[in-house]
């Protein structure tokens, strides 16, 4: 038995989607709803032909030209270490390159080491952004990462 990645059909995709991050993150309800689906492109980490992992990427994005922006991403706790992560990664970044973005922008909680040295060994860089770009007051409880494609 393998993992395997895919990209989501939305909406067909979408109650799977929500699954995952309850799980993943022990929500009681989805983060996500139906209007964040709308411009990003999303995609399911698969083990035995199950879904186990999940991440979105939207672009174009408003704050600035040429950027996409790493959505939510989640993996079910017991398949972490498997690389899910970084394939989910790989796939995203793929695709923003094929878009024609030149850049990807994300953020982490200041608290999540492992996604953070997901983005690290993949090439993203920390990044302190203006406020034009990001906002609102997000500032304190995240960590924004920036790689240029």
């Amino acid at each position: 038995m393998t993992y395997s990645i895919r990209q989501a059909k939305i909406p067909h995709d979408t109650t799977t989607l929500d699954k995952i991050e309850m799980r993943a993150f022990e929500y009681s309800k989805a983060w996500l709803y139906d209007k964040a689906y709308e411009g990003t492109a999303w995609w399911l980490a698969e083990y035995d032909g199950r879904a186990v992992g999940m991440a979105g990427i939207r672009y174009p994005i408003a704050e600035a030209e040429g950027a996409a922006w790493l959505c939510r991403a989640a993996v079910i706790k017991t398949h972490r270490g498997n690389g899910i992560q970084k394939r989910l990664l790989r796939a995203r970044e793929a695709y923003a390159r094929k878009q024609g973005a030149t850049e990807i922008w994300t953020y982490t909680s200041t608290d999540n080491s492992a996604s953070s040295n997901s983005l690290i060994s993949a090439g993203f860089r920390l990044w302190v952004p203006t406020r034009w770009e990001i906002p609102g007051d997000k500032w304190s409880a995240w960590v924004y990462w920036r790689k240029y494609i």
